[in-house]
């Protein structure tokens, strides 16, 4: 009996993990770029996009839905199936295992964060709790209907979403437990409701203390301010539908994958509120583009292709004159 519930308390696990995509999307403070993906390589992969353009991938086969980086540049990521383990890696790349066990109720990688002064945060049977070396230990009093998303920030608050709250709720935690709902009602219903994927997910606050959240219902990305206030910043055209956002010398920067979770891609929201794509892992695999201002693997060959057309064109002018000399004659 014991061993048939814990098989069907593992499944539980890894179905709801697996029920939404990844929304971990991070810069560091040279304008290197991390996020997870689910998709690709098995389990799923944590890609590096460098300042120069450049996709590489850190880890696959990783069952990673957030990531975080740290003031030093650390990149925090955790796997979320079967063996939940938290890898700390430098910026060298220097891979250390913080946490690592197969029980999930002492540490659930499918839903942690890391806070600013290092504590290790996760969501686990409707209840936070930090990683020690004791084991678990409550974070906060928050009860919650429906968890599956934390965020740290800067300033020491830890983001937590309920999705059964009021169509959809945000609470702010503080480093000491206190709690604040900070807005409800964030799920847009409007084009009918699906429980597992019309949901609200990924967090990321600016300098000026505002907070922004992608609901995935509406594929759209919501600022509230204090007091509770929201507008819609970023409306995504489907299939596309925003996961996540993180901020980098002040933009705003939105992870998107479609319905059938292909991409993913990153799109930016430039300063006069117009969206543009900044990266797109299919254009990327062809070739045809990487980071903004970057080299990518084929941006020299329509520039040939423009001088040899324009070469092409220029002779066959030069000829024609020719000629028409000739005949005149």
């Amino acid at each position: 009996m014991k061993l048939a519930t814990t098989i069907i308390l593992s499944v539980f696990v890894c179905a709801s993990s697996s029920a939404h995509p990844s929304y971990g999307l991070e810069a560091d403070s040279k304008g290197n770029f991390y996020f997870a993906d689910i998709s690709k390589n098995g389990r799923g992969t944590v890609w590096k996009l460098t300042n120069s353009g450049k996709l590489i991938v850190l880890l696959k086969d990783f069952h990673a839905h957030s990531v975080k980086v740290d003031h030093e540049d650390n990149l925090w990521v955790a796997n979320g199936e079967d063996h939940h383990y938290l890898l700390k890696v430098s910026p060298s790349g220097k891979m250390d295992t913080v946490v690592s066990t197969r029980d999930f109720n002492h540490f659930f990688g499918g839903n942690c964060t890391i806070t600013s002064n290092g504590e290790v945060v996760f969501g686990i049977n409707k209840q936070i709790y930090r990683w020690t070396s004791d084991g678990p230990e409550l974070y906060s009093d928050l009860k919650l209907g429906w968890n599956n998303m934390l965020y740290g920030d800067n300033l020491g608050n830890v983001y937590v979403n309920d999705l059964e709250l009021d169509d959809g709720s945000l609470f702010r935690v503080k480093p000491g437990g206190e709690y604040q709902l900070l807005a409800s009602n964030l799920i847009d219903k409007s084009d009918g409701y699906d429980r597992h994927s019309d949901i609200i997910l990924g967090v990321g606050t600016d300098s000026q203390g505002s907070v922004y959240l992608a609901d995935m219902g509406g594929r759209r990305i919501i600022k509230i301010s204090e007091g509770g206030k929201t507008s819609d910043i970023y409306t995504a055209s489907g299939p596309w539908t925003p996961t996540g956002v993180t901020f980098h010398k002040g933009i705003p920067y939105i992870l998107e994958f479609t319905d059938k979770l292909a991409g993913p891609r990153i799109t930016l929201i430039k300063s006069n509120g117009e969206s543009e794509v900044f990266f797109d892992y299919e254009r990327y695999k062809k070739g045809s583009i990487g980071a903004p201002g970057s080299p990518s693997k084929n941006r020299g060959m329509p520039v040939f292709f423009s001088l040899l057309v324009a070469l092409l064109m220029f002779t066959a002018v030069l000829i024609y004159a020719k000629y028409q000399v000739i005949f005149r004659k």
